[in-house]
């Protein structure tokens, strides 16, 4: 029950930044007290997923809630992604060969289709 209550309350997001800020909340935790075996599903694109957990003075927390929260997270699976690449618009269709972009950069790994230039190969050369 205590690792459990240190989980309580935690938050998923899915974001193009490191912060969780410029992401959309995934999903929240709310009562009872997380498993400690987890499983959801998010939709939405971006580059990172973020969990996030906080706690703050002067909040009372629901019973069961551990106020000194150790994040313990051990494993992450199956975070999957449809093939789109990086970026929601970077170098679609403007690859060489109409190949994808790489997922992690958004760049054309086979290089820019004719007329098509830049890191991201989304600036017209013309």
């Amino acid at each position: 029950m205590r690792q459990r209550g240190r989980f309580a309350g935690f938050s998923l997001y899915i974001s193009y930044t490191p912060h969780k800020e410029n992401g959309h909340l995934c999903y929240r935790n709310t009562l009872p007290l997380p498993p400690l075996e987890f499983n959801t599903t998010c939709i939405g694109y971006g580059r990172y997923v973020i969990y996030y957990n906080e706690r703050l003075d002067g909040v009372t927390y629901p019973e069961g809630y551990q106020l000194n929260i150790y994040t313990q997270l051990c494993e992450v699976e199956n975070v999957r992604g449809d093939g789109r690449p990086f970026g929601k618009d970077s170098c679609a269709g403007h690859c060489r060969g109409n190949q994808p972009c790489n997922h992690v950069t958004g760049q054309c790994e086979a290089g820019c289709a004719n007329g098509w230039m830049g890191k991201l190969c989304d600036e017209r050369k013309y």
